[in-house]
């Protein structure tokens, strides 16, 4: 094997293999070449190589015979930047036209609501128009699948390169948004809507699901344009970062070519050859530097880049009259332009890497500083809520007050709509926002959209219903942005804290393990209990105080409560994680714990913690110590000790039977007796249990 690396070092390698020959499979040598079995291989390298094949004739002894000689060659810098680039723009148009095909169907979909609205039957027209939008849907669906599918291209690709744990970071981050386009809950709604259109179909059930589906897409909508803006973010970084690594070696390749020239035994013409080489290489990244500033543009908020302008062709200057020197034949006086283009190209790529710095500091600042105004926003918007389902609950429909409650309702439509503009501005910038953000502002807007409608219709029940749909959105979307805020406020404090945070090809893959100085992860029971103890002790201070119901007496106690039911969203979250991993391996512990504490999250959100709380959080601690007990019984190596047989005197076996059965009666008696233990006597009287039956 002959391997010449991309300076043209040829290396000669002799490797001795046996592979497994099956006569059904012809191409048997096509593994034989990967980057696998030649870790060394860089991009740009290309290896020759044959292969002798010896058969087994014990009798005249064994012959070979020898293959043609073959080439591979590993695709170089240039040509993965290039397949990079054309997915990302292929990735970038199929995108926007996703973006209008979303936007065609909603206006779609208002056509088809206007046409059977004074319509008694669905005629076969409409049917066939429901199809079409589906099919639509259905190509939306299948166009994300294929983007999610370059996107992963394109991130092999990049392995092939030097990059930085950070940059594979952010793929995943880009994965994730494209995963979540199609939220679970469309796909539901799409193929019950497939199973509708095949059959006679009810008015008012198709409105309904056409309402779904209108707001179903909306969000659609609003993900696609999300993940465009956050992925042409990505492009920048992701080209700037090349540009400095291709400046770094560039710098360094014209600082070695300066020292070669002052050289008086280096030849002339080789160094002329390479100062060309490098002249070349910098006009590419002039054109990178170009695209950068494109698709800078292109943002609905651009960064702010420097204009190098001036230095590139400062740069270029130097390096020509270098090229110029070297063919006069003066090394001497192309030698400092060689360094001079050296020193400028360095220059240029600590402003380049100071601005790539500046500009990742600015959007964590900006993103926080956001985020706590459009807290405080929602903080308002909730306790606005509150104070108009008071209202509504002592307003009768005869009062002229009651049109003033619509009205004001009315205002809170529009402040919702401010906040969601905010919010969807911010989630463009931060692809670490959840998806279910914006779509909880939807769910919001819906919600007073229709409290508006009923008390329109003096319906003041129904506007009630909505009103406090309205209000739990609101406090969720608050959790979850405060978890956010947290986040990001956690990864300011800490920078430089991620691993593997240098510009290896592995990083952070270090052989062998040190010893964890970081205090080790709390047990989810053990957090589950410690809730539990501050619910018990804040239901305390409101039996106290003069709110008996459990409602919230001051803003003090509502920021205790918000703070409760993000720690019990933590641990459900927590606790779905640990329960798909086990679902993989065929296991499924902890049965309906995380429907449980939905419900405990809600009844906190909505200032209503009851003894039926207090109680379901107890038996929510109960299995997760029995699920937690369960996980780690399997974990264990259990070893079965063998036991000599006892040697029990023979006496009257009739008296013997009648004591061994109705003692087994009691026992499934004691068992089958519904009686409420404390987790910890549970235990040992399970164990108490298992005792008497092994004697």
């Amino acid at each position: 094997i002959f391997t010449t690396d991309s300076s043209g070092k040829e290396t000669q390698l002799k490797i001795t293999e046996k592979i497994p020959i099956s006569k059904a499979n012809t191409q048997i040598f096509n593994y034989f070449i990967t980057s696998e079995n030649f870790p060394e291989l860089k991009p740009g390298d290309k290896v020759e190589y044959y292969f002798e094949i010896y058969d087994n004739d014990g009798i005249n002894g064994p012959k070979k015979t020898r293959s043609d000689i073959m080439m591979y060659n590993l695709p170089s810098i240039k040509e993965i930047d290039k397949n990079i680039s054309q997915n990302s723009e292929q990735i970038k148009y199929e995108l926007e036209s996703n973006i209008q095909q979303a936007k065609n169907i909603q206006k779609e979909l208002n056509d088809l609501y206007r046409k059977i609205l004074d319509k008694k039957q669905i005629s076969f027209e409409d049917k066939k128009a429901l199809q079409n939008i589906l099919q639509k849907q259905k190509s939306i669906r299948e166009n994300i699948e294929n983007l999610k599918q370059k996107l992963h291209q394109n991130k092999e690709l990049e392995k092939q390169k030097e990059i930085n744990e950070e940059l594979l970071e952010k793929y995943d981050e880009l994965q994730k948004l494209f995963d979540n386009i199609m939220t679970p809950e469309l796909e539901k709604l799409l193929k019950e809507l497939e199973e509708l259109s095949n059959k006679i179909l009810d008015k008012n059930q198709l409105q309904q699901k056409i309402d779904e589906l209108k707001m179903n897409t909306k969000d659609l909508e609003k993900e696609l344009d999300r993940t465009l803006e956050i992925f042409k973010q990505f492009q920048v970084e992701q080209k700037l970062q090349d540009a400095i690594q291709q400046l770094d070696k560039l710098q360094q390749q014209q600082e070695q070519l300066a020292k070669q020239s002052e050289d008086k035994k280096s030849d002339t013409k080789d160094i002329l050859n390479k100062q060309e080489q490098l002249n070349n290489a910098f006009k590419d990244l002039q054109q990178q530097l170009k695209e950068i500033q494109n698709i800078n543009q292109s943002l609905e908020r651009p960064n702010e880049l420097p204009n190098t302008t001036q230095q590139e062709q400062n740069i270029q200057s130097e390096q020509q009259q270098a090229t110029e020197q070297l063919q006069n034949n003066n090394k001497s006086k192309s030698s400092k332009h060689q360094k001079n283009a050296s020193d400028k190209m360095n220059e240029l790529k600590q402003q380049l890497q100071q601005t790539l710095e500046k500009m990742q500091e600015e959007q964590q600042a900006e993103n926080e500083e956001n985020l706590k105004q459009i807290l405080d926003n929602l903080i308002n918007l909730s306790f606005e809520q509150e104070k108009i389902m008071k209202q509504l609950q002592t307003t009768n429909t005869s009062d002229p007050k009651y049109a003033q409650i619509a009205r004001q309702q009315k205002k809170l439509m529009s402040q919702s709509k401010m906040i969601e503009d905010s919010i969807l501005a911010l989630s463009k910038r931060n692809p670490q926002l959840s998806s279910t953000i914006n779509k909880e502002i939807s769910s919001i807007q819906q919600n007073i959209h229709q409290s508006i409608q009923q008390l329109a219709e003096h319906n003041s029940p129904m506007a009630s219903m909505y009103m406090q749909k309205t209000f739990t959105s609101i406090n969720n979307l608050a959790l979850m942005l405060n978890e956010s805020l947290e986040n990001l406020q956690q990864q300011m404090k800490n920078p430089s804290n991620k691993p593997g945070s240098g510009s290896c090809k592995k990083p952070g893959s270090g052989h062998g393990k040190k010893p964890s100085t970081q205090p080790s992860k709390p047990k989810l029971s053990d957090l589950q209990k410690q809730l539990n103890q501050q619910l018990e002790q804040l239901k305390k201070e409101m039996q106290k105080g003069q709110n008996p119901n459990g409602h919230l007496p001051n803003n003090s106690l509502a920021e205790q409560l918000a703070r409760m039911a993000a720690q019990q969203e933590l641990i459900r979250q927590q606790l779905q994680e640990l329960i798909q991993k086990l679902k993989q391996q065929g296991k499924n512990p902890g049965g309906d714990i995380a429907s449980l504490m939905e419900q405990t999250e809600k009844d906190i959100v909505n200032n209503q913690i009851t003894p039926q709380t207090l109680l379901r959080q107890q038996e929510i601690l109960t299995r997760l110590l029995e699920s937690e007990k369960a996980i780690r019984q399997q974990e264990e190596d259990q070893r079965r000790e063998s036991k000599t047989p006892k040697n029990h005197p023979l006496s009257n076996q009739n008296k013997n039977f009648e004591y061994n059965n109705q003692l087994l009666k009691e026992i499934e008696n004691l068992q089958s007796i519904p009686i409420y233990l404390k987790p910890f006597y549970k235990e040992k009287t399970q164990q108490y249990f298992n005792i008497i039956q092994q004697h």
